[in-house]
């Protein structure tokens, strides 16, 4: 068979594939679905019976099984043979997981790659009528991390994008304008500009030229938005697991899911909400027989547009958050003194919930009480550029407030150029930049240092970092760079030139994000590489030295 044939019909099955699986998913995840809900249930039949054909079709006949096994069990729930509770639901959840892994690793080899997972869910699918399937689903030897790992490989949809026909064709027409243009320009040039009329001609032709890249430019921006709704499915996994895992009855809502973002930032949201959303689910909702009248435990997500960027919204209707165990937590931490503690607003004391290591769970579980979570949201939204606020009533619940932008902006970087690894620092996370003259030094376990406010600071040598100077570099004269944020800071040590320039840094590949201190990559107007230093790695070198 012609390669080129083959590789068409496997990239339309693993399309057409991933499509009902996503719809499968969320059809599961709607918490609404049940047998009464005809329509939903046969869609969802639907969705596995073509999984089905799609698998026969390519010679998956392992997995092919498995979705027969899969729609005996539909059929019965939609028979009302069947009670769809939420373990079964999470079993089938499950079931779509082991589907996305087995689709997309036999795209990639052009045959039918399983491993136990496959057996492994299979053989609880034949004991769920039995005594056997009433133990908890993951006592069986389904290999969670495996699985993880199969949909952060099926979840990359950011590989494909529609665009429609006339966007295309837009960008074709403004393409065509500006090199036109350019070429018009290019012959003026070579003529002599000797008299105002031409001086006239060209500045009105720059003009429009600026004008005509500016509109392109901002459609091109445009294609890298992408709907919210792609990150909601996952969210949506994740508070359902939570939920059921900690035996609690939570309804979950959303809107505003039709609002767009950089998919850069949808990226880096992902991990924020999931931790907002565990968080409102252990600590947030009460216990089931906690609630008494309340009755089933509401978490509502919203996006919505505020000037140019997005404002997020994560709610529940839980017990709120506990003054007078903050307060305890604060003293025991001795971070303030009892009495600039009892000055504070309930605005101010809540502003700590998010200082790293600060927790005020007693007990520890797989999902909270570690200190872990609020801090890195921080973060992670302050990377971006964002803020992030909270507010909450006692026996009413709390409401998270994240502003973030929702494009990727350029970004002020000073440069380290004459690295051989040129590598990038945004400009509003440097303090200061000295020459060895100008700085008061200590020596602390012999090792330069400086203080910045009440910490002591090492002085980093940045070769020994990210590599030498570049060859037939000279050094100049050492300079010392003080960095700053999030009440972390560094300091570095270096002897080569310093510029700054603006970037638009890019999600480092597979490779490259193994280097330890990088967090994004560009390519400057002469080729060069560029790397965007991690900061969070570096202030990780201070605290494990301390």
């Amino acid at each position: 068979m012609d390669k080129d044939f083959l590789n068409e019909i496997w990239l339309q099955f693993e399309t057409e594939a991933m499509e009902h699986c996503t719809s499968s998913e969320d059809l599961l995840l709607d918490t609404n679905l049940n047998a009464s809900e005809g329509t939903k249930i046969d869609s969802l039949f639907r969705a596995f019976h073509s999984l089905k054909g799609l698998f026969g079709t390519v010679g998956l006949n392992q997995t092919l099984e498995l979705t027969h096994l899969i729609e005996d069990v539909v059929d019965k729930i939609r028979s009302r043979e069947m009670l769809l509770d939420n373990k079964i639901r999470g079993l089938l959840l499950k079931c779509i997981d082991v589907l996305k892994g087995v689709i997309s690793s036999s795209s990639q080899e052009r045959k039918e790659i399983v491993d136990g997972n496959l057996d492994a869910v299979k053989q609880l699918i034949v004991s769920i009528e039995t005594t056997e399937f009433q133990m908890d689903i993951n006592s069986k030897n389904i290999a969670q991390k495996e699985l993880d790992k199969q949909i952060s490989v099926s979840d990359k949809s950011d590989r494909f994008a529609t665009v429609g026909l006339e966007t295309i064709d837009f960008l074709f027409h403004k393409a065509g304008l500006v090199s036109s243009q350019v070429n018009v320009l290019k012959n003026m040039t070579k003529l002599s500009l000797n008299n105002a009329q031409s001086i006239e001609n060209v500045d009105k032709l720059i003009d429009i030229l600026q004008t005509e890249v500016t509109t392109l430019n901002q459609a091109v921006t445009d294609l890298r938005l992408i709907s919210v709704n792609s990150l909601i499915r996952r969210l949506k996994r994740d508070v359902f697991e939570t939920a059921t895992s900690l035996n609690k009855n939570i309804e979950f809502s959303v809107s505003g899911d039709n609002e767009r973002a950089d998919r850069t930032i949808i990226n880096v949201l992902s991990s924020a909400l999931m931790h907002l959303l565990r968080n409102s689910v252990d600590h947030g909702i009460e216990k089931n027989e906690e609630r008494g009248q309340k009755g089933n435990g509401n978490i509502h997500l919203d996006f919505s547009k505020e000037q140019d960027g997005l404002l997020i919204t994560v709610s529940d209707d839980g017990k709120g958050l506990n003054r007078k165990k903050i307060e305890e937590k604060l003293r025991k931490l001795e971070l303030l003194s009892d009495d600039d503690i009892k000055k504070l607003s309930d605005l101010q004391l809540y502003e700590f919930i998010f200082q790293p290591g600060f927790s005020t769970k007693s007990d520890v579980s797989e999902t909270s009480g570690r200190g872990v979570g609020l801090d890195v949201v921080k973060k992670n939204i302050s990377s971006l550029g964002g803020t992030i606020n909270v507010v909450s009533d006692a026996g009413i619940g709390t409401k998270f407030f994240l502003r973030i932008p929702n494009i990727v902006s350029t970004e002020d970087c000073l440069v380290l150029s004459d690295l051989k690894t040129i590598y990038a620092f945004p400009t509003r996370s440097i303090h200061w930049i000295k020459t060895v003259a100008q700085v008061d030094f200590q020596k602390h376990s012999s090792i330069r240092s400086i203080v910045h406010g009440k910490n002591i600071i090492p002085v980093h040598n940045a070769p020994d970092l990210f590599g030498n100077l570049a060859e037939n570099v000279d050094e100049l004269e050492e300079k010392i760079i003080l960095i700053n944020m999030n009440e972390k800071a560094f300091a570095l040590s270096y002897k080569g030139k310093l510029s700054y320039s603006e970037h638009v840094f890019d999600e480092p590949d597979p490779l490259v994000s193994k280097l330890p201190f990088v967090s994004g990559t560009t390519v400057d107007q002469d080729r060069n590489i560029i790397f965007r230093a991690n900061l969070e790695k570096l202030f990780e070198i201070n605290e494990r030295a301390a």
